[in-house]
């Protein structure tokens, strides 16, 4: 029974564990830590900008904006700092918060093809290497990195995309945001713990009957 119910946790929460708690090698390295803007340049964020709006226009869009500040500037100040010498990583890349390809229920069939992804509201410059990594996975780490960006990235693209906003007070759970609710992993391995004690104190009560 015991190893039934394990086997049963593994296959229930591989998604949760896969998108919520898998964690990039960078991240492993550096842990939640953005001084110097490792990680992402907040000030490049615009907060409910629904304007649609590509990789290369965004950048340029920055380029014409701000100048680069953080670990990962071009040191020489080519295009305001954003320029990636020889196509290296070790620069900001544009990165979809939300990603283009993504799993959460509540926004299928709003990215993709659709690009409702593709808004001011939705792109930030991001370390290029992490973003790499990142690919369209580890929405928990993002979650972790990003804050309340995240939030703000998943208010926006529900918004272009339904046409009206996100009114639950609590955000779906393959967004992979921590809130006061028992997760399924939790709950699942409570459950076998107390099966498997029930087991053993049957065990005893047979061994002293």
């Amino acid at each position: 029974m015991f190893v039934i119910c394990l086997f049963i946790y593994s296959i229930c929460s591989k998604n949760e564990i896969d998108d919520c708690t898998s964690r990039t090698k960078i991240f492993d390295a550096k842990g939640n830590n953005n001084t110097n803007n490792y990680y992402f340049a907040a000030n490049t964020f615009s907060a409910n900008s629904l304007l649609s709006i590509n990789r290369v226009q965004f950048r340029s869009k920055i380029i014409s904006r701000m100048k680069c500040i953080g670990q990962w500037c071009d040191k020489t100040g080519t295009n305001a700092g954003w320029r990636c010498i020889n196509n290296t990583n070790e620069c900001y890349h544009v990165e979809h918060i939300i990603p283009t390809a993504n799993n959460i229920e509540s926004l299928v069939g709003c990215c993709g093809n659709n690009n409702g992804c593709d808004i001011e509201g939705n792109l930030i410059m991001s370390y290029g290497k992490w973003n790499m990594q990142l690919g369209n996975s580890f929405i928990g780490e993002k979650y972790i990195v990003y804050g309340d960006i995240l939030k703000k990235a998943y208010n926006a693209v529900y918004l272009k995309c339904k046409g009206s906003k996100y009114h639950s007070t609590q955000y779906p759970g393959d967004l992979c945001i921590i809130t006061n609710h028992i997760s399924l992993d939790t709950l699942v391995i409570a459950m076998a713990a107390v099966i498997f004690l029930m087991v053993l104190v049957g065990i005893f009560a047979y061994a002293m009957y």
